[in-house]
């Protein structure tokens, strides 16, 4: 604690313990657009990958941003899948050992 008192989030109002933030957006802006009574039937939700027939399929993508003093906030963005393949491809490997050779094509959704 400095004399200032304790580093507290903006956004959330929670105090910040340690030098990392972890925020992760909940949903891609076009499937948190569909109504919340809908998204249950229309969205295929997977956690880190998600999906909806018409809009299309996404995987969470790790934004590091380093900030002074040892501070450092990690945002968890959207990044939408431009083939079915790559989305194949990614739930394939997501837990899997071969995991740090995926790579994917894609971009960014969130505003």
């Amino acid at each position: 604690m400095t004399p200032e008192g304790p580093l507290v989030c903006a956004h959330c109002g929670q105090v910040v313990e340690g030098s990392e933030v972890d925020f992760r957006f909940k949903l891609p802006d076009s499937l948190f657009a569909i109504p919340k009574e809908e998204r249950g039937q229309r969205v295929h939700d997977g956690g880190d990958m998600v999906g909806a027939p018409g809009i299309g399929v996404f995987v969470r993508v790790l934004l590091p941003v380093t900030l002074t003093e040892g501070y450092l906030i990690r945002y968890g963005t959207w990044l939408q899948l431009t083939s079915e393949a790559d989305f194949d491809r990614a739930r394939e490997l997501w837990h899997a050992p071969a995991y740090p050779s995926l790579g994917v094509v894609g971009f960014s959704v969130q505003r």
